[in-house]
């Protein structure tokens, strides 16, 4: 009986423990994490904040847009190369003309002369109202240096054709140089000396025993063809005028 008081005091001496602590009047606060800056208290994902751009990219700004400036444009000196191909083999060829290499056969001359033709052609088409300049004049020069390799070697005809196709030559320049280039006293002066040089080639005598005459109308020509280009090139759209 005694043990039996000795449970329920216990028991109730439990329950008044438990009833003295009982819960707690709140829940202990819990500190809210601090947002980091671009994300949200909802998601509380992170959008990527923006970044300063590279310093190339901001030197590419800075160039293009607050200076409103653009890479330079090629000036004249840049054939267009249609033009400057046919030109600057044939500046090439002629600048290392050797009278020493002309021959019997004369394919040496022919082929210059063939050259020439080529590179007068391309200047006629340069650009627009090219079309007005004669096409015979050209198509003399390449039916003289065909008519210089077929002919037979015994023919007293050689310096007739020689003659014949640098004169065409310099009329071909000369027009050239009148209906597109008027006002350039430099191309003139230079085709004047060359057309000098065109005469002085004389038909009567073999053209083997002139071969200082074809050698200086070769080299001399250069002169007016670049002067020519140059000039052409100078008016191609977009390109800048000095």
């Amino acid at each position: 009986m005694r043990n039996g008081r000795t449970l329920v005091g216990a028991a109730a001496i439990g329950l008044l423990g438990v009833a003295a602590c009982g819960k707690p009047d709140r829940e202990p606060e819990v500190p809210e994490p601090i947002a980091e800056p671009g994300t949200t208290q909802e998601g509380m994902e992170s959008t990527p904040a923006a970044q300063p751009a590279p310093a190339a990219e901001q030197s590419t700004s800075m160039d293009q847009g607050s200076m409103g400036q653009t890479p330079s444009t090629p000036g004249p000196a840049s054939y267009p190369a249609a033009v400057s191909a046919p030109v600057e083999q044939y500046r090439e060829w002629a600048t290392q003309f050797s009278a020493d290499k002309m021959g019997l056969s004369h394919d040496y001359t022919a082929e210059g002369i063939t050259r020439l033709a080529a590179a007068l052609r391309a200047l006629q088409n340069a650009e627009p109202g090219a079309a007005a300049v004669p096409q015979d004049k050209i198509d003399t020069l390449t039916t003289r240096a065909e008519r210089l390799t077929s002919s037979p070697r015994t023919s007293l005809m050689h310096a007739d054709y020689v003659r014949e196709a640098f004169e065409a030559a310099v009329d071909v320049m000369a027009e050239v140089q009148r209906r597109r280039f008027p006002g350039d006293t430099t191309m003139q002066t230079e085709i004047a000396a060359l057309r000098q040089s065109a005469m002085s080639i004389d038909p009567q005598r073999p053209l083997l025993d002139q071969r200082d005459k074809v050698q200086r109308f070769f080299k001399e020509s250069v002169a007016p063809m670049e002067t020519a280009a140059k000039l052409a090139s100078a008016r191609q759209p977009g390109t800048p005028q000095r």
